[in-house]
């Protein structure tokens, strides 16, 4: 027997012992049709030779012994007159076993069917009566999967239109960490097809040659995303280089243009962490209208973005910052509370400063003893709160699939196409 006959028999055993008792009678007698049905089929099988030479030459059959009795009853004494008893026998036969195939075939998907929505029930009743915390502890990659297959789709679409959606990432300096996230950024454009263009600077680099190269991809139509990584160095001045991206590649979302677009809600490329912040909240059902939210971050990268798309899914949003007082007693009356201060030393969100059953998004990275934090300490804060985002897990990469989501789209806007839902 080999090893895969015994993971079938395994594999057959633990899923009869899934089942219930009504199942496993049922199974039975599956087991049991299937056995006749096999022995149907091999009888009429066997029989189609004795059946030809009976045909062939009638008069055999009356020299068997074992057919006497059967002659006898048919009251015979011609071959010629065995030929239609014979033919109807061998037809009943072939007509029984292959009514018996329809039957087992039947039988087969009913069970399967049945079977396949016990399991499904029961593994879900399984999931929901778990303790909340193995929930929790989960991180975005489900959502991410969900949104990365719908971007391949969008993205075959696109090309099936002769566009080849095409991002162009801008890193200055030497920076490991920025390195790392653009790095990281190439990759998923990768996993979904979109193509990328890769430019790395000195950190001395003019804010003229800087803004020459964004010119050039400005104007180039190959080009549908200018993503530049931030931060910049000191002697660069951050807002006029932003705004010399034009708003239609702007796939940050953090030209003047787009951030006015985005607070009267009408903006096509928004900001990456707040939009993969109101993604994740969505997939995980999580209610903002009428909910009292505290986002602890006014910056034009999450902060303020934030606000507005939280505004518009009519959320009471209150920003919270460094000259916040009574910060604590604040958030204990949140429904939910986005925190990305970034800086453990100065601020850590603590299961005494939240309410019972809140859900808190944890949207900051900083390096605290050799690992990567945010603002708070999961395991302390999931103890209280019905939902809390993991750091590194959470809104990371939610930030990555919405930069890939705002190129596709960019690329979709540059040629008129409509994309489909």
């Amino acid at each position: 027997m080999t090893s895969r006959d015994l993971s079938t028999i395994d594999l057959t055993k633990k899923l009869f012992l899934l089942m219930e008792r009504k199942r496993r009678y049922q199974f039975l007698i599956l087991l049991i049709l299937m056995i006749l049905t096999s022995m149907f089929e091999v009888i009429s099988i066997g029989a189609v030779i004795p059946f030809l030479g009976v045909l062939i030459e009638p008069s055999n059959i009356f020299e068997l012994p074992a057919a006497q009795s059967f002659i006898q009853f048919l009251e015979v004494d011609q071959p010629t007159q065995i030929i239609l008893p014979i033919s109807a026998l061998f037809a009943g036969a072939v007509l029984l076993s292959g009514s018996m195939r329809l039957i087992l075939l039947w039988a087969s998907v009913r069970f399967s069917f049945i079977l396949g929505t016990d399991l499904s029930v029961k593994i879900f009743t399984q999931v929901i009566n778990q303790p909340y915390i193995e929930h929790t502890k989960q991180n975005s990659s489900d959502i991410i999967s969900s949104i990365s297959i719908k971007i391949a789709q969008v993205v075959n679409q696109l090309n099936s239109q002769n566009v080849n959606p095409c991002l162009a990432t801008i890193l200055v300096g030497n920076n490991q960490a920025s390195e790392t996230y653009v790095r990281n950024k190439h990759n998923a454009c990768e996993e979904v097809g979109i193509i990328t263009q890769d430019h790395k600077l000195s950190a001395d680099i003019t804010q003229e040659k800087l803004i020459e190269l964004i010119e050039k991809l400005n104007s180039d139509e190959n080009v549908h995303g200018i993503l530049l990584q931030l931060p910049l160095p000191t002697h660069l001045n951050e807002f006029d280089i932003i705004t010399r991206i034009v708003p239609e590649k702007d796939v940050d979302g953090l030209t003047p243009h787009n951030v006015g677009l985005l607070s009267i809600g009408k903006a096509m490329l928004k900001a990456c962490t707040p939009s993969g912040i109101i993604e994740m909240l969505g997939f995980y059902n999580i209610i903002l209208e009428g909910k009292e939210v505290i986002v602890i971050n006014r910056s034009n990268l999450v902060g303020k973005p934030l606000y507005h798309l939280l505004l518009q899914k009519n959320a009471t949003v209150t920003t919270c910052h460094s000259k916040t007082k009574n910060l604590k007693e604040i958030c204990q009356g949140a429904d939910i509370i986005i925190t990305g201060v970034g800086d453990r030393d100065k601020f850590i969100l603590t299961s005494d400063m939240i309410k019972t059953n809140s859900e808190v998004i944890d949207v900051a990275t900083t390096h605290h003893n050799g690992k990567l934090k945010g603002d708070t300490d999961f395991d302390d804060i999931i103890s209280k709160a019905s939902y809390a985002s993991p750091v590194p897990g959470g809104v990371g990469p939610m930030t990555v699939a919405m930069l890939l989501k705002n190129t596709v789209t960019a690329a979709a806007l540059s040629k008129g196409i409509e994309l489909k839902s």
